[in-house]
């Protein structure tokens, strides 16, 4: 299962919790534990995004260690 999938599955829980059939006592753990897990998929997910932007930036602004060459658009070198 994808973080995104648990993101949303554990989105569910929170929101179905209350009217499940769990005494209030379990409820009163489950909720503080269900948040903390969504909070490290969060944390999770943003570091899984911003794990490949910086080579995505130095890719665009030509500095991934490539010579870029320009071509024309009949697609002759210039």
């Amino acid at each position: 299962m994808t973080l995104d999938a648990l993101v949303i599955v554990s989105g569910v829980l929170v929101a179905a919790l209350p009217f499940l059939a769990f005494p209030a006592s379990w409820k009163s753990v489950m909720f503080p534990l269900l948040g903390v897990f969504i909070i490290l998929l969060g944390v999770a997910l943003r570091r899984k995004g911003s794990a490949g932007h910086g080579q995505r930036e130095r890719t665009a602004a030509g500095m991934d260690g490539m010579e870029s060459t320009n071509v024309a658009p009949h697609g002759g070198i210039e």
